[in-house]
């Protein structure tokens, strides 16, 4: 519920002390009468400078010759400012290796900030936004949720519609999106205030059709808006009724004061509708602090740059027409004596090697001749007094490039008497204007995508995380059941998603002015040499103490040359390969240090002399044991063919006894 606001005492409010849509209604009209107050000087001056850079003269200016420099510098600094898509670098905060999980949820949510084309509407709208602040002085852009639901599909058991406590059936999303929204700087109005934090409310209007009214406020408040945006005769007064052009302008509200979004039409006796806090963002504003010219904490109020150099601009077009008027008046004309015809056959007749006859030459000789008889327009008087106010011209263009900082080196002119340490001075003093120009524009782009990258988190489901940003087909691990094959890594994405919507604070989202503006490739090429040049330097430089001193000084070697990445402007893009670089030397130097080769021969030696003792006495050991058991088998044979002598002795002396004296025993 609305807070109540404590604003005039005769606003009408409720039992409970809260405004009703009709008082609701009178505040917002005496709010937006004092916001009008304080901008009725800016609108009218900010219409005369875009006359001015679209060359659109009144009656009484139509004489005049404009050089139009106001013109060439804002397309120059818009081409500059905005020379391609930007793309969103998404980083952690704390870039932990082993942290894959935030790292590839860095890298979708990336993905699902950074626009696919320049028809994307967030190009679009940065654009048109560039072009206000260059003109008006004020340019702003606002992020907005889109959601589309329906019906939830069926219980998966049942086939039944799933409904709810009421019975009615429940809705899922079917989409979702965010979109990028442009609106026209005079379609802005703010509350008066000091500071853009300091302000209560910010308010943009929209024409809608009575279609659109009826759709989004109902039938009964939606057909009794007025079509207030009237483009019908003057004079008719059902003109508006009969315009199938008319649309009302619906203002949107955004009061920081209570986190509440008003919808409301001037003349309306009520507030349209209101929605507390419908976005739930940490500013609560869906739009960044605007681009302003020249704000103050004096005063939240643009003052567009045509204002501090307009008297240069008007005197360069004053000398520009008298120029012109002088070069018109450039001719061969003059004034002769009638009384000589042939001077003007002289001069008007397109004949050649012709010759006149002139009655009295002799008194016309003593007169001065032809000199005599004829004026001629002072040439030589205008054609000085061209010189002079082009010189005039040409010092007042220098003092208009001190005044605004564009240079002629900067738009691609140059005098080719200057000297070369001229012209980089020159172009080193634009820069610095410049520059204030391109983080500044640099700083709208990356706040607009921090506000879209929180409506992501804080309104997206998972799913459509996932979607969005296609990581199915990225983010792919082995297949443990098939080798060879790769799957999506359906875990470690669902749990990305995940900390995308929880912990968004944990990433560094930022549209970098490189990312943004034209590319200048020499500079580039510049700048990546003397990044690669210091590097290479240091390195030189450091050799004999990583030498002497070994890890501890290589390790501070490497800090070094990450504090010089850091501080070198087109340094930033190598400075994660190198922490990944260090980190990698780091690890490595925590391992062992590889042995000594030639103690490793030794060793290898010392192992095969020790392997070749074991070896030999292993041998003889087997030696031992084969002739040990050799000895045992001609032990057992003799002790066999002993055996058997012995039972051959015994079978003779048996035999001998068992023979009767006297006989003879034959075998």
């Amino acid at each position: 519920m609305a807070q109540t606001i404590e604003t005039g005492e005769g606003f009408a409010r409720d039992e409970d002390g809260k405004l009703t849509a009709s008082g609701q209604a009178d505040r917002w009209t005496m709010e937006f009468n004092a916001a009008r107050a304080g901008l009725k000087k800016w609108h009218p001056q900010a219409e005369k400078i875009l006359d001015r850079y679209l060359d659109e003269r009144d009656k009484s200016n139509t004489d005049e010759s404009r050089l139009n420099l106001f013109t060439a510098n804002v397309e120059t600094q818009h081409s500059m400012l905005y020379g391609k898509v930007p793309s969103a670098d998404v980083a952690r905060h704390f870039e932990d290796p082993a942290d894959d999980v935030a790292r590839v949820a860095a890298e979708m949510l990336e993905r699902l900030l950074t626009p696919l084309s320049s028809s994307d509407p967030y190009v679009v709208a940065l654009s048109y936004a560039l072009e206000d602040r260059l003109l008006p002085g004020f340019g702003c852009a606002m992020a907005r949720y889109e959601v589309e639901t329906g019906p939830a599909d069926p219980d998966p058991e049942t086939g039944e519609p799933i409904l709810d406590e009421q019975g009615e059936p429940v809705e899922q999303k079917t989409f979702e999106n965010v979109e990028t929204d442009y609106h026209y700087w005079k379609d802005w109005l703010w509350s008066p205030c000091r500071t853009f934090e300091d302000s209560r409310w910010f308010a943009f209007k929209a024409p809608m059709t009575r279609a659109a009214l009826v759709k989004r406020f109902g039938e009964d408040i939606g057909h009794q808006i007025p079509m207030n945006t009237k483009t019908g005769k003057k004079g008719e007064a059902d003109a508006v009724k009969q315009d199938p052009w008319a649309r009302s302008d619906v203002w949107e509200i955004w009061c920081k004061e209570d986190r509440t979004v008003y919808w409301f039409v001037e003349g309306f006796g009520r507030v349209l509708d209101e929605k507390p806090d419908p976005l739930e963002l940490e500013g609560f504003y869906p739009f960044p602090k605007p681009m302003m010219a020249r704000s103050t904490t004096r005063n939240f109020l643009p003052r567009p740059d045509f204002v501090i150099a307009q008297d240069l601009y008007n005197e360069i077009d004053t000398l520009s027409t008298r120029i012109n008027l002088l070069e018109k008046a450039i001719r061969i004309a003059g004034v002769y004596d009638k009384s000589s015809p042939e001077v003007a056959k002289l001069l008007t007749d397109a004949g050649f090697n012709m010759l006149y006859p002139a009655e009295g030459w002799a008194l016309h000789k003593e007169k001065g001749g032809l000199a005599g008889v004829v004026d001629w327009f002072p040439l030589e008087q205008v054609v000085a007094a061209i010189g002079v106010l082009t010189e005039k011209r040409a010092e007042k263009i220098g003092l208009l490039q001190q005044v605004t900082g564009w240079s002629d080196i900067m738009r691609g002119q140059s005098n080719a008497n200057e000297t070369l340490g001229a012209q980089q001075m020159k172009a080193q003093y634009g820069s610095v204007r410049i520059q204030r120009f391109q983080n500044e524009f640099a700083r709208f782009a990356t706040d607009l995508q921090r506000i879209r990258a929180e409506i992501i988190s804080k309104h997206f489901d998972v799913k459509t995380i996932i979607e969005r940003s296609n990581a199915m087909q990225t983010e792919m691990m082995d297949d443990p059941t098939r080798p060879g094959q790769r799957v999506p890594n359906v875990e470690m994405i669902q749990k990305a998603a995940q900390l995308i919507k929880d912990k968004l604070s944990a990433y560094r989202i930022e549209v970098k002015p490189e990312n943004i503006n034209l590319t200048d490739y020499a500079q580039l090429k510049q700048e990546r040499t003397e990044v690669v040049t210091a590097l290479a330097g240091l390195i030189t430089a450091a050799a004999p103490l990583v030498q002497a001193a070994g890890a501890p000084a290589a390790d501070f070697v490497l800090a070094a040359g990450q504090w010089l990445l850091a501080g070198t402007k087109g340094g930033d893009s190598l400075e994660a390969e190198f922490d990944s670089f260090r980190t990698k030397l780091q690890a490595q130097a925590a391992q062992p240090p590889p042995p000594d080769p030639a103690m490793e021969r030794e060793k290898i030696k010392g192992e095969v002399a020790q392997f070749q003792a074991k070896a030999d006495v292993q041998k003889t050991q087997m030696d031992m044991q084969v002739a040990t058991a050799k000895h045992g088998m001609e032990m057992q044979k003799m002790q066999a063919e002993v055996a058997v002598d012995t039972a051959k002795a015994r079978n003779d002396i048996a035999r001998s006894q068992a023979v009767p004296p006297g006989m003879e025993f034959k075998e």
